[in-house]
C-alpha cells in the first residue's frame, strides 16, 4: 500500500468484495501483468487475492513459484454448510496450484490440513512480528495518549462484522461501565464508535456519559499505537463468533 517504497512497483486493483464483472477484468489484467513482469515469485494474501492472483500466475505461462499466506481462514463461523463446503473444495485446488503455503499460526496450519488443504511438506508457519524499540509502561503509554490514571480502558480489536461478535464489546462495556465512573474505550475504525453509540441510545451500555470512545488511524494503530493501547488498557477485547483460527496475538 506505501507506494513510496523505493524500487518497488506497485499496480492497484482496487476492489475487494465480489463482484463477477470487475473480478474477471482484475484477473485479465493481472495474467497481462505477469507476463509482462515475468516475476520470480507470486505470493498471495486473502481468499479473494489469493484465488485470483495464484490462478493468474498458473495460467500466464511464465515459470514462477506460487507462495500463499493464510492470515486466517473461512473454515467456522462465517458461512452456511454448503458455502462452507464450496470454499473448501476451492481451497483444495487452489492449494494444489500453490508451490509453498505460510500459516500465521500453526492453529491455522492444523485446521486447513485437516480439512484436506495444502500438504504439510509445502506449510510454513511464520508469526506476524512487529520490530518494536523500547516498550513504554503503563503510565508512560497513558501520558503520551492523554489518559489519566483513573480512567478504566477497554481496548477493541476488531470491526463490526457479525463473526467478530461486536455485542460481547457491549457487553464487557455494560459491566465495567456500572462499577466505575470513567470508562474509555479504544478501537480502529468509526464504525465500531458508530455501533456503540447506537448501543448507548439504545440502553444497552449504561449511559452515554459513561463511555468515552476514541478512533486511531488504520495506519497508526497497526504500529506504534496499538503496543501504546495495549501497554495503557485494563481490558483487551479480541472476540470470535466460531473457533478462533489464530493463535499468534500475545499481549504485550
Amino acid at each position: 500500500r506505501d507506494r513510496d517504497v523505493t524500487g518497488v512497483q506497485t499496480c492497484a486493483l482496487p476492489i475487494r468484495s465480489v463482484r463477477p464483472w470487475d473480478d474477471s477484468a482484475a484477473f485479465a489484467r493481472l495474467v497481462s501483468q505477469i507476463r509482462q513482469f515475468r516475476p520470480d515469485i507470486v505470493h498471495t494474501h486473502t481468499a479473494k487475492a489469493g484465488a485470483l492472483g495464484r490462478i493468474a500466475a498458473r495460467i500466464s505461462g511464465v515459470r514462477c513459484h506460487i507462495v500463499h499466506t493464510h492470515h486466517g481462514h473461512l473454515l467456522h463461523g462465517y458461512f452456511g454448510p454448503t458455502t462452507t463446503r464450496a470454499v473448501v473444495s476451492a481451497e483444495r485446488m487452489l492449494g494444489a496450484l500453490t508451490d509453498r503455503m505460510i500459516a500465521v499460526g500453526s492453529k491455522v496450519r492444523t485446521d486447513l490440513l485437516e480439512a484436506g488443504i495444502g500438504r504439510s511438506d509445502r506449510f510454513e508457519v511464520i508469526h506476524s512480528g512487529v520490530a518494536l524499540d523500547a516498550i513504554p509502561t503503563r503510565v508512560q503509554a497513558r501520558r503520551l495518549l492523554g489518559l489519566a490514571d483513573d480512567v478504566s480502558v477497554i481496548a477493541w480489536v476488531g470491526r463490526v462484522t457479525r463473526i467478530k461478535r461486536p455485542d460481547r464489546l457491549v457487553e464487557v462495556t455494560r459491566l465495567l461501565a456500572a462499577r466505575f465512573p470513567r470508562v474509555c474505550i479504544a478501537v480502529r475504525r468509526s464504525a465500531v464508535i458508530s455501533f456503540l453509540q447506537a448501543s448507548i441510545k439504545s440502553g444497552s451500555v449504561a449511559s452515554a456519559s459513561a463511555a468515552m470512545l476514541k478512533s486511531t488511524s488504520r495506519n497508526c494503530w497497526m504500529s506504534l499505537k496499538l503496543l501504546l493501547w495495549k501497554r495503557s488498557s485494563d481490558v483487551i477485547v479480541i472476540s470470535f463468533g466460531g473457533r478462533l483460527p489464530c493463535t499468534s496475538l500475545r499481549t504485550v
